[in-house]
Order: C-alpha cells, then structure tokens, then sequence
C-alpha cells in the first residue's frame, strides 16, 4: 500500500469546483470536476472536493493539534478497500487550506435512509440491513487489522454507491469542531471517546452497534415511558433506569 504523497499545489489548476456538496460533514465540501491540462473536457470525472482551513505556524497552540490531524489523514491514504472511501489526492493550496479528494458517492447511509423512509415510505429489509453491515465489518475489519480506529462511524461518514456498495470514509474527524455537531456526534460516539479517556478500537464496535439499530428503527432514539431517549446516551450511563440490557 502506498501512501499519497501531501503536497502543495493551486487547487484551482487541477480541480474546477461545481457547487456545494449536499452530503459533506465537516468542513466545506463540494462537488468537483478534474480538469486536464488546466480546463474542463466533456464528460470530466468527477469528484467530491473537502477544505479545510489550516491554521497558521503562528496560532502555535493549534498547530500539533492540525500536524497531527493531517498525518493521521494521510497515513490514511494507504487503505484500500472496497468498503473504504478512496482518497484520490490530498494537498495543501495557497489558500491555506488543506484539501482532500475522493471519489464521489451517490448519497450518505444518513440520506439514503431518510429516502427511504420519506420518499418510499418503507424502511429497509432484513436482507438489506445485513448487507449493509456485512460490507462495514468487512471495511471496519480491514482499518482495524491495518492498524487503524476511525472513532467516528455515523451514517453520514458511511456513503452509499449506486450499485448498493457501502464505504466508509471521513478519517479526518476533528475534534476541535465536534462542538457544532456534538449532538449528532453522540448518538454514535463511544463512552471513551466521549469523554477523553484512553480507547481502543472496540470504540467503532461501539458505534457500528447503533447504527445497526439505526438501520433496523430508522433512527438512534426509542420511545419509552412517555420519553424519547438516546440510546446511546442511556447505554453509556452506569445508573441506567430505562434500559435494561
């Protein structure tokens, strides 16, 4: 497995940006289309295209924080799987932004159950719930034995293809921005995680766990007493009244 080398480079001169991506998470995502020889062809493939901006040498309290999380991104790059989202380039511009390219999906597992659920007005079989999971076990296994932890598994980090593959991707979750989506974030995140202890990476068991019942129920809350409880929330709690497992 090699790794892509992070470089430098005008991101304007090698990518032309479309619109805003409807499925990114954090950062700005867009859709994007691969130029040749600086310009746009007929037919150009395209691209999902992720900035973020990356801090000055000066802001010296954030600056490992952002090393850090960029060698984790590209060391990231080695893994290739059918069931991991394939990074195509990683650079910096002169921007200041940090730029990674991957391949374009149809849709996150987010919005592909939502469509379901509200466009189709059913929600997924039996047979379709396993062979979602079969291919996240089989990519989470990869990552694992690769001497990876994602740490961050959620359906809008899982992404869909049209001929019904499942990858995981987003391996460059930031923790400094978990604030603005820390309620999404917890419905899957394990208790380690959440608060800052030392884990390994039975935290993606952990989360992979609730976005199977996510699959089955449609969503990572149950009703129960009269109240809508996060199901995560009351399995990370040691007084738990309302469950009991």
């Amino acid at each position: 497995m090699a790794a892509i080398g992070l470089h430098i480079c005008d991101t304007n001169k090698r990518y032309y940006v479309i619109d805003k991506h409807p499925n990114g998470s954090l950062g700005s995502t867009y859709l994007a289309e691969i130029l040749v020889d600086q310009e746009r062809i007929e037919g150009g493939r395209r691209v999902a295209l992720k900035k973020k901006q990356f801090l000055s040498i000066y802001e010296q309290k954030q600056f490992t924080h952002e090393i850090l999380r960029l060698l984790r991104e590209n060391a990231a790059f080695q893994l290739r799987h059918p069931n991991i989202l394939e990074i195509q380039d990683a650079h910096l511009n002169y921007q200041n932004e940090f730029v990674i390219v991957s391949e374009l999906a149809d849709s996150n597992l987010e919005e592909y159950i939502k469509r379901k659920l509200n466009d189709e007005n059913k929600s997924l079989n039996i047979s379709e719930v396993a062979f979602i999971m079969l291919q996240l076990l089989e990519g989470l296994e990869f990552i694992h034995n690769s001497g990876f932890i994602h740490r961050d598994i959620r359906p809008d980090n899982l992404f869909v293809f049209n001929d019904g593959i499942i990858k995981i991707g987003n391996f460059d979750s930031d923790f400094s921005e978990w604030h603005s989506q820390l309620d999404k974030k917890q419905g899957y995140m394990a208790p380690e995680v959440k608060l800052g202890q030392q884990y390994h990476n039975k935290v993606d068991i952990w989360s992979l766990g609730i976005v199977f019942y996510y699959l089955m129920t449609g969503t990572s809350k149950i009703k129960q007493g009269g109240r809508i409880i996060d199901i995560n929330r009351e399995l990370s709690n040691p007084h738990n009244q309302y469950l009991k497992i």
